[in-house]
């Protein structure tokens, strides 16, 4: 006659066990996220209702530490009391084996591993993006909070401290969720190095939030010496939103170790990078998948993929120029606003060198002189006005400038800078009229003032344009690995470009290297944990039938303890991951092995009694 499964004392020991496990679970989850949330609290980042609320969203991720060590102490006091009260003798008399007893935590073990794994990989971002969220919304009162307390407020490299702030609302016009005016403003611009690189004062400022995705930020130079580069462009961040913050000074005044100036409708804008979902640990496994065919989500690469690809639009931008150039003798611009000029020249060349060890055949800082189309004569550049007349512009001198575009994902910027400038209209020959009365400047613009009268003006430079039919917007949109590609291709055909092209490409691929092992150490870290987890439930249940004589306690920490080696080589073997790439993945489960080897011997021994 075949033997009956005991299902009567594996149901009871599951109930006893899962009692235990709940009862833990929620007592260390309610300690650790307190513990956790209260910095908010503390720092003034967060209010009372607030904290409460992300102390409760932080719970779930939690879990993924809580759960194991709670699941290892029900289990060893459930089995302890059936040690203990002679239960499991009884069941070994009648012919239940201990292997038999441990089915309840076998079955338990795997169900819990299973929870860690959705945990870990679907339901534990989800709840880091919330809780980024209701950050990101609370921006307003670590703002007020720090202004009251006498305390600058850092944005990225940028400080900013003020004397008074005011709440205002919402501005639904503008889209953001809170408004702020501050009085006696200060914002100082950091180097990244610890020195300052310029700064500024205004009597007022109003002050945008704004919670936007990464397809609404800028990648641009916001107006004004002291504005910051945004982060990352679009697809930066890691798809959560991100605080947007918009300074607006009154009569701003900045001044830097080169120069000082004065700007009426100066724009200081910065983006507050997501935190949470920015580090692969805060994503899901489908968004892990998906950073090694676009990595840039994740804004360090981002930003280096930007740098790459500015690098290969400026080279692109400026054979486009030369070429037509040469053959042509014109290239046509575009503004911001679609009005279209004619630049006529010969070639652009590089800058001649200044110093001798200046050994760049290209400018770094993008500049190039413009040739004019025979030599002795100007360089023209004609453009169609409102009232149909057009507009040119003679210099003997001409600079040509290539910068990042002001608007994401569009062309190089061109500005162009003329030199010994006569402006005419050449419909009727003349020279153009000069300004209406009462638009005259004075004091140190008087000279200028009166040049322009005559049709001549000192210097002249405009901004903002594009190259009609350029390819820099190709490059800007392209993915990390596109480019990688195409600058590989391009330094294997001109080896001279190594300079400028090298730099940027080592970086992003270093960046996007660093960043496949994270993913990898990240995804190999959630199933350890998840089968540390079953293993520590199975040793708990062992070591308390074993060791059934002695006190609760001391049973628990010889589960323990083995079980905290295992889970701190888990983390040390991510790190090393991260660092090294597969080797370090021995030591990740060598942990979660000798834990398992561990468990046999003790079930060994029990099964000898």
């Amino acid at each position: 006659m075949s033997r009956r499964s005991p299902w009567t004392i594996w149901a009871y020991v599951a109930a006893e066990m899962w009692r235990l496990i709940l009862l833990t679970t929620g007592v260390l989850l309610f300690v650790t996220a307190f513990g956790v949330s209260v910095k908010f609290l503390a720092d003034g980042r967060l209010g009372a209702a607030d904290c409460l609320k992300i102390m409760f969203l932080f719970m779930p991720p939690m879990l993924h530490y809580v759960l194991p060590f709670a699941a290892c102490f029900g289990t060893t006091l459930a089995y302890y009391r059936l040690a203990a009260d002679n239960e499991a003798l009884a069941c070994h008399a009648g012919g239940i084996g201990h292997r038999a007893l441990l089915g309840p935590a076998i079955v338990t073990g795997l169900a819990l591993a299973g929870v860690l794994v959705a945990l870990s990989d679907y339901i534990i971002p989800r709840f880091w993006e919330k809780i980024e969220l209701v950050a990101s919304e609370d921006a307003t009162g670590l703002i007020v909070a720090s202004i009251q307390r006498k305390e600058a407020v850092r944005l990225n490299n940028t400080w900013v401290y003020a004397d008074a702030v005011a709440e205002l609302g919402p501005d639904d016009r503008a889209g953001a969720f809170q408004r702020l005016w501050l009085g006696g403003v200060v914002v100082v611009n950091m180097d990244g190095e610890g020195g300052v690189r310029d700064q500024g004062t205004a009597r007022e400022a109003y002050v945008w939030l704004k919670r936007v995705g990464p397809q609404d930020t800028t990648p641009a130079e916001s107006q004004g010496p002291v504005a910051t580069r945004a982060p990352g462009a679009p697809g930066a961040s890691g798809g959560g939103p991100m605080t947007q913050v918009i300074i607006r000074p009154s009569n701003f005044v900045a001044s830097g170790p080169r120069a000082r100036s004065e700007g009426a409708s100066t724009i200081l804008r910065f983006e507050v990078p997501n935190t949470f979902t920015d580090d692969p640990k805060f994503l899901t496994s489908a968004e892990l998948r998906a950073l090694r065919d676009y990595p840039e989500r994740i804004s360090g690469v981002e930003k280096r993929r930007r740098d790459l690809a500015l690098a290969l639009a400026e080279r692109g931008t400026l054979e486009a120029i030369r070429t037509q150039l040469r053959a042509a003798g014109e290239i046509e611009l575009a503004n911001g606003i679609d009005e279209r000029f004619v630049l006529r020249a010969s070639d652009v060349r590089a800058r001649p060198r200044v110093r001798a060890r200046e050994e760049a055949e290209e400018d770094p800082k993008g500049w190039y002189w413009l040739d004019p189309v025979r030599p002795g004569e100007d360089v023209i550049m004609e453009s169609r006005q409102p009232d149909g007349s057009t507009r040119r512009r003679r210099a003997s001198t001409a600079w040509l400038h290539l910068s990042p575009s002001d608007t994401p994902g569009q062309d190089i910027a061109i500005t162009v800078q003329f030199n010994d400038v006569s402006a005419e209209d050449i419909e009727s020959g003349k020279a153009l009229p000069p300004p209406p009365l009462g638009d005259e400047p004075d004091g140190a613009n008087a000279a200028a003032a009166a040049d322009a009268r005559t049709g001549s003006i000192t210097e002249s430079r405009e901004t903002g344009f594009a190259l009609v039919g350029g390819t820099g917007a190709e490059a800007m949109n392209a993915t990390s690995n596109e480019l990688m590609r195409a600058a590989d291709a391009r330094l294997a055909s001109r080896p001279g470009e190594a300079r400028l092209l090298a730099p940027p490409l080592g970086a992003l691929r270093e960046r996007i290297d660093d960043l496949l092992r994270e993913v990898l150490s990240k995804r190999h870290e959630r199933n350890a944990m998840a089968v540390a987890c079953l293993v520590m439930v199975v040793l708990g249940a062992v070591m308390a039938m074993r060791l059934r004589e002695s006190l609760p306690l001391t049973i628990y920490l010889w589960a323990f303890f083995p079980a905290l080696g295992a889970v701190l080589t888990v983390s040390a073997g991510q790190q090393l991951t991260h660092e090294h790439g597969v080797p370090g993945l021995f030591l990740l489960w060598g942990g979660i092995a000798a834990l398992g080897a561990y468990t046999l011997v003790e079930l060994s021994r029990l099964s000898r009694h």
